[in-house]
């Protein structure tokens, strides 16, 4: 069996055999031996153009793979040049956030703190107000009804 050469991708599949010297004819004069030479170097010529057809288109494909691969390279450090700011983004957003939250801790705080202060000085407000209407009350009763009342035993008026 003579060995061959499958080229795969493409659309030809062809086996190349090795060549050998032509089998030998019967002596027909110059003219057949070189007649026979010939058609063995066109075969030969033939193969090596087909040969040399594929090589070509391989070499083309091949070519065209490697721009492909160098602009799917160039996309994928583009992505991960993007994933990457996107991770400092996050971080910083995360950052921002545990200092919200620690502001927001604090803030409730102190609102808790001023609501309870709030309802005490409304309470004293209250108180205060009372006092001043029982002292008023107070007054007007003995405007009232202390003028009238007789004088205590042994004061004279």
């Amino acid at each position: 069996m003579a060995p061959c050469l499958l080229v795969r991708f493409g659309v030809l599949t062809t086996p190349l055999t090795r060549l050998s010297p032509p089998p030998p004819t019967p002596n027909r004069g110059p003219s057949a031996v070189s007649d026979g030479a010939r058609v063995g170097s066109m075969d030969q010529r033939a193969a090596l153009l087909a040969t040399t057809d594929i090589l070509a288109a391989s070499s083309a494909r091949i070519a065209d793979s490697r721009a492909r691969m160098a602009e799917t390279e160039t996309v994928g450090v583009g992505i991960l040049a993007d994933l990457a700011s996107q991770r400092r983004t996050l971080g910083n957003a995360r950052d921002n956030l545990t200092g919200v939250d620690d502001g927001l801790t604090q803030s409730r705080g102190l609102l808790a703190t001023m609501s309870r202060t709030a309802l005490i000085n409304r309470l004293a407000l209250y108180a205060v107000g009372g006092i001043i209407g029982l002292v008023l009350l107070f007054i007007i009763y003995v405007r009232l009804f202390g003028g009238r009342s007789a004088p205590p035993p042994g004061v004279t008026p």
